[in-house]
């Protein structure tokens, strides 16, 4: 009887600990569009989670898309890097529900810029 107690709480904390965990970690993964330039043109990420790191792609309208390296996420704060390989930029951003900030700087931290994606739903 108290062998089965103890694998009972045993479970129930292990179940409470993974949900906190889950709960803790920004709903990422998915599709996110920013317009810019005044909506002239858009920002598109694409973020395949694993735990708390990701990868995925980044692109600018319909130019190429540059993979993501470095995806780490800490609660629902975000980094990581795109780009060609010789220019990278680094993003640090926010997630609050289908919203995404996200700023950027360039390698020598010449350039910064923020903006702000919206999760892309499934038949929208």
């Amino acid at each position: 009887m108290i062998r089965s107690h103890r694998f009972g709480l045993t479970a129930v904390f292990c179940l409470l600990l993974t949900s906190l965990t889950s709960a803790s970690t920004a709903d990422l993964a998915g599709t996110w569009v920013a317009p810019i330039q005044d909506g002239a043109r858009t920002f598109t990420v694409v973020f395949e989670v694993k735990g708390d790191t990701f990868t995925g792609t980044v692109a600018l309208d319909s130019h190429e898309s540059q993979p993501i390296t470095d995806g780490k996420i800490d609660g629902n704060k975000i980094t990581f890097k795109a780009g060609p390989p010789n220019d990278l930029a680094y993003f640090t951003g926010t997630v609050a529900g289908d919203d995404l900030k996200l700023d950027l700087a360039d390698p020598k931290g010449e350039h910064q810029f923020s903006m702000t994606a919206t999760r892309k739903r499934s038949g929208k």
